[in-house]
């Protein structure tokens, strides 16, 4: 017996997660299309995601638009978001923190992730304070 299922979000995300970390931008907006058209709401995870790639890509405008379009949805960068995305691109942080600065003019970031940012920057800038040791000046 063969049984359809349509996709839900979760399975969406998750592609479009996956796309998106492949560098397949253009297939990840294409799956995205796709969800809305099936009447699924895109989330804040996705839209982050979504834009995170188009800045990786070298497609600030394409990101600029996905940021908007979040904005334009009142959907915000939660703690739980900034955490999650933290963990999966820690290690492209130039391109983390254009991100960052796109979403803040745009006020897409909750007072507790701007706190979490800052945080992360005191401890970038001071790498003695886990471990309890001092730059040297």
């Amino acid at each position: 017996m063969k049984r359809d299922f349509p996709p839900d979000k979760a399975v969406y995300r998750s592609l479009i997660r996956r796309l998106c970390r492949k560098g397949l931008v253009d297939q990840a907006q294409k799956a995205f299309d796709q969800m809305q058209g099936l009447g699924l709401v895109g989330d804040s995870l996705i839209y982050a995601t979504l834009a995170y790639a188009y800045l990786t890509e070298g497609k600030p405008f394409a990101a600029s638009d996905t940021l908007d379009d979040m904005a334009k949805k009142q959907l915000y960068i939660t703690p739980q978001i900034y955490n999650c995305l933290s963990a999966s691109y820690a290690d492209e942080k130039e391109t983390f923190n254009m991100l960052w600065v796109r979403a803040i003019e745009r006020g897409l970031i909750t007072r507790s992730v701007y706190k979490l940012l800052h945080q992360a920057r005191l401890e970038s800038t001071n790498p003695g304070v886990e471990t309890g040791e001092y730059a040297s000046v």
